[in-house]
């Protein structure tokens, strides 16, 4: 392993000039090599990482730092009632100042000595710190609050394949193009810098964890093929944009604006709770398939609306509860209640809550199963990946004595008639074919000749108007609307 020590900036090897780090001598790092820059505390003007081939690594790690507490301790055992999301100020410490320590981390200690660092999510009380899910954590653990030492004012990269990770690290910029896999751990986006921010385009692979954005830190993500985030805080502003596959949890309260927006990606599960925000909580805009997971998508007293949708796409919201001060969704230019929602579908974006009329719009790709008690209206091409199932009925038994007042119904798809007891024994078309190219199939597996009715007024082929068509025993036949009463039947 290659290690390399920043201390001001005395980079041997590396070469530094006017403050400026250049990590891109070689343009090769060995095959397994793994190369880490470990950074002292303080700030380095720049870092470039670019055009970096091969098998191994570069990791750039900053030292962590200890944060002053205005009031209460900064460090010690964590207090009675401590658990996995909320940590406790120390049993006979004194009362922490609120807001002292958004923007910080949490050491955590376990008894055995294992240390994980977590981003501090709310600090609105003067007894406990909430965390996000931190297994194990309880009152025999200890604690401390630290922030990245550790600052570079710039990175920039380009076209290079190597995974790179960034750890413990406050950011001025980190601008990376083309590149193939790009960590960033414990990170923060304004916070000592008087702007932060995150701007990734064309990269194969992006995770974040425990990071944070400040009132001032943006992040602009644009065509990341695989986008994974996990327990960050957002207090300025995310978008991510022509990411393909999305699965992200963040966390915002007191945003001054929009603090995500998600545009135009293939797949996305999001957990995110947003409270307090100064304009609508979450744009989505041409998303194929979205869905909450994990805590869900909540949050409250948010200006504006909990979420916007447009410019197409399938959203599932069951169970969402993320709300606005002007209502809790826009659809494309419209107001709706959670309440009221059930499913709507205008332009193209389709929202659903679990129930109501489905709409199938074109840019939208479904998995699994789709169903439709009515009508499923489509233009364009429709492509199927996999095979194509019918509806299927089976064990009917056509009504004896015949007749079209009584007659068995069958339904559209596949109907297979097991019971025809006598000859003329009698079957409806169905009543739903409301217009021209309904399909309905039928088997006779009875014994005797089945009469097929059409419905009161309708006809089948040239046979005239409530007249019977007759299907051999053994026999099977097809029948398509070619308007809401009439029907072309043949036997294949």
């Amino acid at each position: 392993m290659s290690r390399r020590h920043l201390a001001g900036l005395e980079l041997e090897d590396l070469g530094a000039a006017g403050g400026v780090v250049v990590y891109n001598r070689s343009n090769r790092v060995a095959a397994f090599g793994a190369h880490v820059i470990e950074l002292d505390s303080g700030t380095t003007a720049a870092l470039d990482l670019t055009g970096y081939l091969g098998t191994g690594s570069i990791t750039v790690r900053g030292a962590w730092a200890d944060v002053s507490a205005t009031t209460g301790e900064r460090s010690g055992t964590c207090g009675s009632g401590t658990n996995t999301t909320s940590v406790v100020k120390p049993t006979g410490g004194a009362n922490w100042t609120v807001d002292d320590f958004n923007g910080k981390w949490l050491k955590l200690v376990s008894s055995d000595g294992a240390t994980t660092h977590y981003r501090v999510v709310l600090d609105t009380t003067t007894t406990a710190i909430t965390i996000r899910a931190a297994s194990g954590v309880d009152e025999t653990w200890t604690f401390s609050v630290v922030e990245p030492g550790s600052t570079i004012t710039a990175v920039t990269g380009a076209d290079s394949s190597l995974p790179i990770v960034f750890e413990n690290v406050y950011f001025g910029l980190l601008d990376l193009d083309r590149m193939g896999k790009v960590t960033v751990k414990r990170c923060g986006f304004d916070t000592t810098q008087a702007a932060g921010t995150l701007d990734l385009d064309d990269v194969r692979a992006f995770n974040m964890e425990d990071c944070y954005f400040g009132s001032n830190g943006t992040a602009i993500l644009t065509d990341v093929t695989q986008t994974d985030i996990d327990r960050s805080v957002v207090d300025g502003a995310v978008t991510l944009s022509n990411c393909q596959n999305v699965a992200a949890d963040f966390y915002s309260d007191g945003a001054s604006g929009t603090p995500l927006t998600i545009e135009y990606a293939r797949r996305v599960r999001l957990a995110y709770q947003c409270s307090s925000a100064g304009a609508t909580a979450l744009v989505l805009k041409g998303i194929d398939n979205f869905a909450p997971e994990g805590t869900g998508v909540t949050g409250t007293s948010n200006t504006g609306y909990g979420i916007q949708f447009s410019d197409g796409g399938w959203y599932d919201i069951t169970g969402v509860t993320l709300t606005g001060s002007t209502n809790d969704i826009e659809i494309e230019g419209t107001a709706y209640a959670y309440s009221a929602l059930g499913r709507v579908d205008t332009n193209g974006t389709f929202v659903t809550t679990g129930s109501g009329t489905t709409f199938c719009p074109d840019t939208t790709r479904w998995t699994g199963v789709l169903t439709y008690d009515t009508q499923l209206n489509q233009s364009g091409r429709h492509l199927t990946y996999g095979y194509f199932h019918y509806a299927f009925t089976n064990s009917l038994t056509a009504y004896a004595g015949g007749g079209q007042g009584s007659a068995t119904a069958l339904g559209v798809g596949y109907n297979r008639v097991t019971t025809v007891a006598t000859a003329n024994d009698s079957v409806i078309l169905p009543s739903n074919a409301v217009v021209g190219g309904a399909l309905v199939t039928v088997k006779n597996a009875g014994a005797e000749s089945l009469d097929i009715f059409p419905q009161s007024g309708g006809s089948i082929n040239a046979l005239g108007a409530n007249t019977a068509y007759a299907l051999a025993s053994g026999a099977v036949a097809r029948f398509v609307s070619s308007s809401a009463t009439t029907w072309d039947a043949w036997t294949p």
